[in-house]
């Protein structure tokens, strides 16, 4: 299982399983085909990064041990609490630092990476995204998103389902 945010969860798990559609159909290459068809153009490292992933599946006969999960949310730090990361950002909530970020996409300066909505948050409000500060607002929170519970579900059943030979 790959865990994947920034991807449209819907549209992966959608184009996933018309590959594997096609790919059972003894269409291997129209499968792969597909999904580069359907990613191609797409923002982001994510999208080429699971194309990848699942064509590799496929040309490895493998595709039922693979499993794309898409998280809502299109950074995986917007789970987190938003006034311990960016305490400078005046009690924002993450969606209005994600409005405002996507409303600057054209006068960013690529050069300093603020394209990037992490750098952004860095350069703007003076973010702190370290593995020591992530690991301290994952332990201010006090519950756990239901969208991991669902996931730990998942997981679970996916960890009992017998592998085929």
């Amino acid at each position: 299982m790959a865990v994947l945010d920034d991807v449209d969860a819907g549209e992966v798990r959608s184009a996933w399983l018309e590959a594997q559609s096609r790919y059972l159909s003894a269409d291997a290459a129209g499968a792969i085909d597909y999904l580069a068809q359907t990613f191609k153009g797409r923002k982001g490292n994510e999208y080429e990064w699971i194309t990848n992933w699942l064509s590799r599946a496929l040309n490895k006969a493998v595709p039922e041990r693979m499993e794309p999960y898409g998280l809502a949310a299109r950074d995986i730090i917007e789970y987190l609490p938003v006034d311990v990361l960016v305490p400078g950002c005046g009690g924002k909530s993450w969606g209005e630092l994600r409005h405002e970020h996507d409303a600057a996409e054209g006068r960013w300066d690529r050069s300093k990476g603020l394209h990037d909505f992490k750098s952004w948050l860095r350069h703007s409000y003076g973010a702190d995204t370290s593995v020591a500060n992530i690991r301290k607002a994952a332990e201010a929170m006090d519950t756990v998103p239901e969208e991991f519970t669902r996931l730990g579900y998942r997981l679970r059943e996916i960890s009992v389902r017998p592998r085929s030979s």
